[in-house]
């Protein structure tokens, strides 16, 4: 219940790992994040994706966002970078009309949320492709998730992902070490890529250094969570990119602490 929990900026979140022991609260607990989180002011994000021409639909999103992205944690719910996947790619799609079939590479799957939301492009611009999505969680192993879901019991991710079927077919759930991965993973393009692993420098340019070369004008490499002080690393490994020129940066700014940075690739840059 709420009263077992503490209170955060307006943001319920147990004192232990979720993930271990569970379940917290109840399913109004979740419900009534859900209601918190969809009170942000969300206009530079909305104004973002109409520029782009592609909105997700709202209740679709809202759904997908109460069941995998509703968690109880000690900062605001803030879920907006779906929306702008979504339009990212569904604008990338449009704009490569030639290609029959992409391929995307995400680093941080938790429950599935941004998998949903870049697969549903896919689907709405009816195109083939396959998203390679890695996290050291597994897949079909049964845990609490610290979700709307776990007052049903323990569930896998793909169990948790029922609603979604036709979106989860296009992704390929893959478990471990996201470095060990990398060098077993054969793709010779990568059309786009989100990256919310490790927040480490080191790792946010070992993730950059496998992705840039599968990429060719035009391609899209997306980095969360751009903010100095509470992930110097991701900000850090930026900065290095930058330096290179091999990609054109756009940073939007979710609220005042959750930046993303969106990078394409640039024409005629020697690797």
């Amino acid at each position: 219940m709420i009263n077992n929990l503490k209170r955060l900026k307006g943001v319920y979140f147990p004192n232990k790992n979720p993930n271990k022991k569970g379940p917290y609260g109840d399913k109004n607990d979740y419900r009534e994040l859900s209601i918190q989180a969809q009170q942000i002011d969300t206009t530079l994000v909305d104004n973002f994706c109409n520029k782009l021409g592609y909105s997700i639909d709202l209740n679709y999103f809202e759904n997908l966002a109460l069941y995998t992205q509703v968690v109880k944690k000690n900062s605001p719910l803030n879920y907006q970078h779906g929306k702008v996947l979504y339009s990212l790619l569904s604008k990338y799609i449009s704009e490569n009309s030639n290609l029959k079939n992409i391929h995307i590479l995400e680093t941080g799957t938790a429950i599935g949320f941004s998998s949903i939301c870049m697969s549903k492009a896919l689907n709405d611009r009816n195109i083939e492709g396959t998203i390679f999505t890695i996290d050291f969680l597994p897949h079909e192993k049964a845990i609490y998730w610290n979700c709307i879901s776990d007052f049903e019991g323990k569930k896998s991710r793909k169990d948790l992902l029922n609603q979604w079927k036709k979106e989860r077919d296009n992704i390929e759930f893959l478990t471990g070490k996201t470095s060990k991965i990398l060098k077993n993973l054969k793709i010779e393009r990568i059309n786009f890529a989100f990256l919310d692993g490790a927040h480490l420098e080191k790792a946010v340019l070992k993730e950059y250094s496998f992705i840039f070369p599968k990429q060719v004008q035009g391609d899209i490499i997306v980095f969360d969570d751009v903010n100095k002080n509470i992930f110097p690393g991701v900000y850090e490994a930026i900065k290095q990119i930058q330096k290179s020129k091999v990609y054109s940066f756009e940073f939007m700014n979710l609220d005042e602490n959750r930046k993303i940075a969106i990078a394409t690739r640039n024409k005629g840059i020697k690797d």
